[in-house]
């Protein structure tokens, strides 16, 4: 347990934490863990049903949700299973009162003092109403939580997953520790029964909100439009009451995209850079192209490979529009949906390239799901595919935009998957 009498500095320098404390901690994380070491292998089957009888006693959990290193109950030596994509695995070991930690993938030395909460216990003390704020790190990976009315201070490691971020934000104050923001002082003070804690920055920019207040006003109705930068850090929020922008530091959620486009927010994505010849395009907000994408006024929509920007051709207006984009794994989903054609433009091109007959990245997936494919040839950067069809002995090139369901659809539908050495 960590007691402070006064004050606890946190200095955030360049993304990174160092801690200027004077109290020794214990340190928790298991160091006889390797994830190279030599342990018997479980199949994933024969986990979950040890776990299903109750045989099992703790998990933990590498952060990538590769492997498991599993603990049965009386049996000190571990067993390895590699996991496979399951979106219930939590809930499963959870609903077994099973102990889960995770084990984070990269030494962290700033963090050895600290005395931790396995990720189990975190849920055990938020569900109890025990905990006050949770500072989490950028990346969702790490946590910083305060106990209510005790001045004590946990870290835990996370796995990044987005139903434990929309579980906590309705019952924890989330604050975001901020990514390579310079040199951020974060002050914690503590009075004999409450914790307060601020974050100051130098120089303040605006006023700043949590990142459960963001979401708070955003179930109310509260927020008119949002600025967000391209790699969704960080956003200004401006309230439908007119007052001024409150900044807020973003975990990574793929669900906030969706959340603002759901609740009819105006979204302006900030550039990380921008080239010359994007003066030469009228611009078009974020929200507006989804906007127009579900109304069925898009024609077709060209997109970078080599960055997250997209050229906007309307059914009915010859004007080609630029439209700065997030990092949001479901955007090319979400644009399928309204069945708009979606090409990428190629960071290079090959002279051999022009022999082939070329798909849109749209026609392909549907050909895939269509039962069409019969097998691919991805590039061995991952940036166009080649395509044979059944019955069809002329290849088709397909040059590929970032889509986290591609590898799925291809499973899913028996397609055999090559990739170039």
């Amino acid at each position: 347990m960590i007691r402070f009498e006064k004050i606890f500095i946190l200095i955030i320098a360049l993304g990174y934490l160092t801690f200027e404390v004077k109290t020794s901690f214990a340190q928790t994380i298991p160091q006889e863990i390797n994830k190279n070491q030599q342990l018997e292998q479980w199949r994933y089957s024969q986990f979950i049903q040890e776990v299903e009888n109750g045989n099992v006693e703790k998990v933990n959990l590498y952060q990538d949700l590769t492997t498991a290193i599993v603990t049965r109950k009386n049996d000190t030596k571990h067993k390895r299973v590699t996991l496979v994509d399951d979106p219930e695995l939590i809930n499963i070991l959870i609903d077994k009162n099973i102990d889960i930690d995770v084990i984070p993938e990269r030494p962290q030395p700033m963090y050895d003092k600290l005395s931790t909460w396995s990720y189990s216990q975190l849920l055990r003390e938020v569900k109890n109403g025990n905990v006050k704020q949770a500072m989490m790190s950028s990346d969702g990976y790490t946590a910083l939580v305060f106990y209510k009315n005790e001045p004590t201070l946990k870290l835990v490691h996370l796995i990044n997953d987005p139903k434990l971020i929309n579980y906590l934000v309705n019952k924890v104050d989330i604050t975001v520790l901020p990514a390579s923001k310079g040199t951020d002082i974060l002050v914690i003070e503590y009075t004999d029964k409450t914790t307060e804690a601020s974050i100051r920055e130098k120089p303040p920019e605006n006023q700043q909100w949590s990142y459960s207040k963001l979401i708070q006003e955003i179930d109310k109705n509260n927020i008119a439009s949002v600025t967000i930068n391209q790699d969704v850090s960080e956003l200004s929020a401006i309230s439908k009451n007119g007052l001024k922008s409150q900044l807020v530091y973003l975990v990574k959620n793929p669900k906030l995209i969706e959340t603002l486009i759901k609740n009819n927010i105006d979204i302006t994505v900030t550039p990380e850079s921008t080239y010359v010849q994007d003066k030469k395009f009228e611009q078009l907000k974020y929200s507006n192209l989804i906007q127009e994408a579900s109304n069925g006024n898009i024609k077709l929509i060209n997109i970078y490979q080599d960055r997250p920007v997209a050229l906007v051709t309307f059914k009915n207006n010859a004007k080609i529009k630029l439209v700065y984009l997030p990092q949001y794994p479901s955007l090319v989903s979400t644009l399928a949906l309204n069945k708009v054609d979606i090409t990428a433009i190629p960071k290079k091109t090959d002279e051999k390239d022009r022999r082939f007959e070329q798909w849109s990245y749209t026609k392909f997936i549907r050909e895939v799901k269509g039962g069409a494919v019969e097998r691919v040839l991805l590039s061995a950067d991952r940036t166009k595919v080649m395509v044979k069809s059944k019955g069809d002995a002329k290849r088709k090139l397909v040059y590929l935009v970032e889509d986290p369901e591609l590898i799925n659809t291809l499973t899913t539908n028996n397609v055999d998957i090559s990739v170039v050495p």
